[in-house]
């Protein structure tokens, strides 16, 4: 498998917002290769840190938020559009 074949399988997974421990789970890659393909995403513009819009103490899911435990990731315009030209 090439990165590129990796950077697809990453944004892929990132439509729906994932942190690090995710992305394994889901695609189990090694830790070290997603750490390296995430960096090179983010420098191309593919993905972004991903916030969330909700006051942590008003919000139902407080207590097992991921957003609280790690740096959550998504896919930026830029990564879909990259996304879409690579199937």
């Amino acid at each position: 498998m090439g990165e590129e074949d990796i950077f697809v399988w990453i944004l892929r997974a990132l439509r729906f917002p994932k942190d690090i421990d995710g992305l394994e789970r889901y695609l189990d890659f090694d830790r070290r290769t997603i750490e390296w393909a995430l960096e090179v995403l983010e420098r191309r513009g593919y993905i972004r840190p991903s916030k969330c819009e909700t006051t942590c103490s008003v919000c139902p899911i407080r207590d097992s938020c991921s957003f609280r435990k790690s740096k959550m990731w998504e896919i930026t315009r830029k990564g879909m559009e990259y996304l879409s030209s690579r199937k």
